[in-house]
């Protein structure tokens, strides 16, 4: 039981970051109906940019610039791979966005090598007391953090003209562009919008692994699978996929074994289509953001 609450808290934390950079793809997949491969690189590009500007100034404002900067880099892939393929098969424009992740990969690898590097929190290091059990402080931040944003996209795309825009869009994308819906724009917002939550993520998980230009494929993987059991239609199914995904990496690494860290997800996304070939939270996500 003294190890049951770690791994449990460092799952919930785990999934958070999964959950936020799979709302990306599915925020994308709503609005244009498009793929983006080049997610896990943009959390690698968000880490590493973040890394970049906390030499140069106070951590806070390191993290609000990464965000800006990864926001106008989600929004270049839209112009630079959507717009010209935007009439075009979607697994091209699928394959299109993994080029895209791999100029991502090369170009961090020209610019900060391969080896492994340690990035700063921006939220604190040591642990807190909670019931007698100690929890690492940047877990708590992320947990709360992705609850909030989490918190703040919902109340973005229900009760704002924006939201119902996207949501126009995701229903009927011709019906909606009669109507004068600006599909162009809100495909850019999207875009950006996914860029920024991966440049979170970034911040959020760089500080508790060894950043490195090629672990944005790995992290993907993950994602998928989040986004496979969740469905593309659905934030919380996603959000619910991904701390379920979190939490069972985290205790099946301590309590069976840390060499297949990496496939767990895969087994228990396995296992639940099983049971549940539709999905685990589909029945109660419907088509809602």
């Amino acid at each position: 039981m003294d190890r049951f609450i770690p791994l449990l808290f460092a799952g919930f934390s785990t999934g958070a970051v999964y959950a936020l950079v799979a709302s990306g793809i599915v925020l994308v997949h709503k609005a244009s109906g498009a793929v983006n491969f080049a997610q896990g690189d943009l959390l690698t590009l968000g880490a590493f940019v973040y890394l970049a500007f906390t030499g140069a100034m106070p951590p806070m404002a390191a993290v609000g610039l990464t965000i800006v900067v990864l926001f106008l880099a989600g929004g270049a892939i839209e112009r630079i791979v959507f717009v010209p393929l935007r009439d075009q098969p979607r697994l091209t424009v699928a394959v299109a966005t993994f080029g895209i992740a791999l100029a991502i990969q090369a170009g961090l690898t020209v610019w900060q090598g391969s080896d492994p590097q340690s990035v700063p929190s921006a939220f604190g290091h040591g642990s807190v007391d909670v019931f007698g059990t100690p929890l690492p402080v940047l877990s708590l931040w992320t947990i709360l953090i992705t609850a909030i944003v989490f918190a703040g996209m919902y109340a973005l795309f229900q009760f704002t003209q924006i939201g119902r825009m996207v949501r126009a869009l995701a229903a009927d994308r011709e019906v909606a562009v009669l109507y004068g819906v600006p599909a162009s724009g809100l495909n850019f917002l999207t875009f950006g919008l996914s860029g920024a939550l991966a440049a979170l993520g970034g911040v959020l998980l760089g500080p508790s692994i060894a950043i490195s230009p090629m672990m944005g494929f790995s992290i993907v993987l993950f994602v998928f699978a989040a986004v496979t059991i969740g469905g593309f239609d659905s934030m919380g199914g996603v959000a619910a996929s991904a701390v379920v995904l979190g939490v069972a990496q985290q205790l099946l690494t301590g309590y069976v074994s840390s060499a297949y860290t990496n496939a767990y997800p895969f087994l228990v996304m396995l296992a639940l289509l099983l049971v549940r070939p539709t999905g685990l939270a589909r029945p109660i996500a419907a088509e809602r953001f």
